[in-house]
């Protein structure tokens, strides 16, 4: 599927499904059932990884492979790359990504564009509460080296950063792709992907915030927030176009009127 239209909702397709069995509700209701369906099986999903990672296999090779990697990493700071891992990471803080997600959401409400603010909406929601979710219950301790940054009350599974990332420059990336054909925008969009989406993860692991494990489980919970937010997105448009197919069908109140 190109990325123009992964917000589509697809004829026969799950949303589709979902749209017709929920017929008659409200399309934000149907799309909300969907987010908080996709919040518990993403929260279970995760959750599982959590335990096998930092807790099933800690002794078995996950904790001589992340230490292997932070200890290479650790060994190779520099005066340069501090600085860069520094501004890469907190482009990943959440003030900056709350406040680049509500810039861009407001666009897209002033353009009536309600999908695409569903969809980014709607993934980074996800991203937040699973985030919160696993975190708190898996509770990993963060790696035992030297951190260049304030350790925040947060433990170190999975990374919200990394995750975070994800979801923001490849939803925005997605709205681009699905709102205009301009090839220029559609390719300068996908220019934070190709960059900061590996570089925030490195980085991460790089100031001893993270295991590499946990930017590994950050990205997969980026990907699974930005499937469930496409998701929504797709069954909101169903079900309204539901809602308007059947409104176009209403005889009107003067045409009943004269049929009896």
């Amino acid at each position: 599927m190109p990325p123009s239209a992964a917000l589509d909702a697809r004829p026969g397709g799950a949303a589709d499904r979902i749209a017709a069995r929920a017929d008659g509700h409200h399309p934000l209701v149907v799309s909300g059932a969907v987010l908080v369906a996709g919040y518990v099986a993403m929260s279970a999903a995760l959750l599982l990884v959590g335990v096998l990672v930092a807790k099933v296999f800690l002794d078995h090779g996950v904790s001589a492979f992340d230490g292997a990697i932070t200890d290479w990493l650790v060994a190779r700071r520099t005066a340069l790359l501090n600085d860069v891992t520094k501004y890469a990471t907190y482009l990943a803080n959440t003030e900056p990504v709350v406040g680049i997600a509500a810039v861009v959401t407001a666009i897209l409400l002033a353009f009536r564009r309600w999908r695409e603010a569903i969809f980014l909406t709607s993934a980074l929601v996800i991203e937040l509460l699973v985030f919160l979710t696993v975190n708190y219950l898996i509770a990993r301790p963060r790696p035992d080296v030297e951190r260049l940054n304030a350790t925040p009350a947060t433990s170190s599974f999975p990374s919200g950063h990394a995750a975070a990332t994800l979801v923001l420059w490849v939803g925005i990336a997605l709205i681009v792709a699905a709102v205009t054909t301009n090839v220029v925008a559609r390719v300068l969009s996908w220019v934070p992907v190709a960059t900061l989406v590996w570089m925030v993860p490195v980085a991460r692991v790089y100031r001893g915030m993270h295991h590499t494990t946990d930017v590994l489980a950050g990205l997969l919970l980026g990907a699974g927030a930005l499937g469930v937010g496409c998701l929504v997105a797709r069954t909101w448009q169903a079900a309204n176009q539901r809602r308007h197919a059947e409104a176009e069908e209403r005889p009107l109140p003067e045409m009943a009127s004269a049929a009896r």
